[in-house]
């Protein structure tokens, strides 16, 4: 088919075409729609908020600008200089820790696991990943509270005799829980990572004598470098911009700024003072973050000369070393024990959820199920529930139709095309939560647009973008591409190829795309509570009720949401999988004739 390039087929006639401009032209039509939305959601907002930064706070809302009042303001707040390096420091404690247990449990599942057992934990990540992020959030509740799982088992062991208090609503809790929910994303991309690493290039250093820690520390984490430095700023970003886990177990003592900024913005109705918080923090996460990066480039220019003397500190070492050391795998027991960490806590929600008692975790005082109609008979949980059903299934199914649009796009473009679109869809996951839903709600103040269902829609579509894309753009460039210009080729027009060639093969992709956007949408509150209005969604009831305080209620609740999460998506994918096989008796080839007799 290379003859046939800077071709453009039109029916059956080929016609001369500008180089190039048949691979550019069609994929970025396709990818407008995508890029519109992305611009409008998260672009356009961030602007209006970086306006409204510098304008004043007056008795009936905003006032003129600009103006530098509102810096001036936090200049002589205390309140910002408090949470700012608190917040800042907890994100660097976060990313630090995930990047290290991420890079251990990617490690060991890439090397030292048989491949059906490393699939088999890494499904456990993304269900983990999945997984509610407010139920996971308050399943750490069940465990370091006073009653919780933690501090009774140190009890009944002697070790405390009363139960330990920064153990809960402290700067510790929050960052045991946070560590707990972005692990599942730092390990994705470590795995991602990790999987482009020759394994025999590993097998190699073994030959050569090399220990699992010289491999490890000498061979694989140079390679992933990049994944490690994008692993750290990622999670230090999103753990700096979360302002659900510290409202719901740091208490007054492990407040951060974005509960400050939603405060001050939602109860408050500062918009400007809310906008410049915003920025300020931003610009100083980006100093501190732009300071680390610079010390991971000093340290890899030090590698070098510095290498030889490890090596033979190394060897000297390993002479040493007892054998036994040689034997024992400890990234496969790391990697064992951070599975169930993962789970661990969704198992206590289960088993706690039956539990009679008011208070959260033990003693255990009897078996009952009343926690179950109790939560579902609440006032504002139907209404909620609804929203949230409508909400998801509308973004789901449009985030697929406008992100497999986007991929199909990326898939006919040329490489720096594709780079550029690819970058456009991931922008919502990198961009903080807390400055899309801010800035919609800025923009909404500066515009006829007013927050509620069609506002939350619209950004629930866009967030959803890099998941689709993640998906589909996988499959899509995995296809075979000579099928759809076959059958051109047999007069089908490009309606029909894609229906019967293209559409069947890519269906279960399409499915499980909709699916994680599904589970996702239903979970979202970062972005939801800026953009709801008057209305409210699951995920904000819970957090209202988890306000007031953890009951075994919302571990029923939290054991139902994780429920949903794990059957559903299996059971799209077994009907994917049926359907995959009914058309495989067919084939392809067999649909396209038939469609085109």
């Amino acid at each position: 088919m290379d003859h046939l390039q800077g071709v453009v087929l039109s029916g059956n006639s080929p016609q001369r075409a500008v180089p190039g401009l048949g691979r550019v032209v069609p994929g970025l039509g396709r990818a407008v729609p995508g890029l519109l939305l992305v611009g409008l959601v998260v672009v356009v907002p961030a602007v209006v908020l970086t306006t409204y930064a510098f304008r004043d706070t007056t008795f009936l809302g905003v006032g003129p600008g600009p103006t530098l009042d509102q810096f001036r303001k936090l200049v002589d707040q205390p309140t910002f200089w408090n949470l700012t390096p608190r917040t800042i420091g907890v994100g660097l404690i976060v990313g630090s820790v995930v990047t290290l247990l991420s890079f251990v449990m990617a490690y060991g599942i890439r090397f030292r696991f048989s491949r059906r057992a490393g699939r088999r934990i890494f499904a456990v990540v993304i269900a983990a990943g999945i997984a509610s992020f407010l139920v996971r959030i308050f399943a750490w509740g069940t465990v370091l509270n006073a009653n919780g799982l933690v501090n009774q088992v140190l009890m009944k062991l002697g070790i405390i005799d009363n139960p330990f208090e920064p153990l809960f609503y402290s700067p510790l809790a929050v960052v045991i829980t946070m560590v707990y929910l972005y692990l599942p994303i730092g390990i994705a991309i470590m795995f991602g990572a990790l999987q482009d690493i020759d394994q025999f290039s590993v097998e190699a250093g073994r030959d050569l004598g090399a220990g699992r820690w010289r491999i490890a520390l000498q061979l694989v984490a140079p390679q992933a470098v990049g994944a490690i430095t994008t692993c750290l700023v990622l999670t230090t970003v999103l753990a700096s911009a979360d302002y659900v886990t510290p409202q719901l177990v740091g208490g007054t003592k492990g407040i951060m700024i974005g509960v400050a900024i939603r405060d001050r913005a939602l109860s408050g109705a500062d918009l400007p003072g809310a906008a410049a918080t915003t920025i300020a923090f931003l610009l100083a996460l980006a100093v501190v973050l732009a300071v680390v990066a610079l010390l991971i480039r000093v340290c890899r220019l030090l590698v070098r000369p510095l290498a030889p003397i490890a090596n033979r500190a190394a060897t000297r070492a390993a002479r040493h070393a007892p054998r036994w050391m040689e034997r024992v795998s400890l990234s496969r027991a790391a990697t064992i024990l951070l599975a169930f960490y993962l789970i661990l806590p969704t198992v206590v929600v289960f088993v706690f959820s039956f539990n009679s008692a008011r208070t959260l975790g033990l003693p255990w005082q009897g078996f009952t199920t009343r926690w179950y109609p109790d939560v579902v008979s609440r006032p504002g949980f139907g209404e909620s529930l609804r929203t949230s059903l409508l909400v998801a299934i509308v973004a789901s199914a449009a985030a697929t139709m406008v992100g497999g649009a986007m991929a199909s796009a990326a898939t006919r473009t040329g490489p720096r095309t594709r780079r550029l679109i690819q970058a456009a869809a991931l922008l919502p996951f990198v961009v903080p939560g807390i400055l899309i839903g801010l800035g919609l709600m800025i923009a909404a103040d500066a515009s006829p647009m007013v927050p509620g269902y069609s506002m939350t829609v619209v950004a629930h579509v866009v967030l959803l973008l890099p998941v689709v894309m993640a998906v589909l753009l996988t499959r899509l460039m995995s296809l075979n591409p000579e099928f759809v210009p076959a059958a051109r080729d047999l007069g089908a027009r490009q309606t029909v190829a894609f229906r019967t060639i293209t559409f069947p093969l890519i269906l279960p992709s399409v499915l499980a795309a909709f699916v994680l956007c599904f589970t996702i949408s239903m979970d979202e509150v970062f972005v939801t509570v800026f953009t709801i209005g008057s209305s409210t969604t699951l995920p904000i009831w819970i957090l209202s009720q988890a306000r007031v305080g953890f009951d075994p209620g919302l571990n029923a609740l939290g054991v139902m949401l994780v429920t949903a999460t794990v059957v559903l998506p299996l059971v799209i994918y077994g009907v994917a999988r049926l359907g995959t096989r009914l058309l495989g008796h067919r084939g392809p080839a067999e649909s396209e004739g038939a469609e085109l007799s």
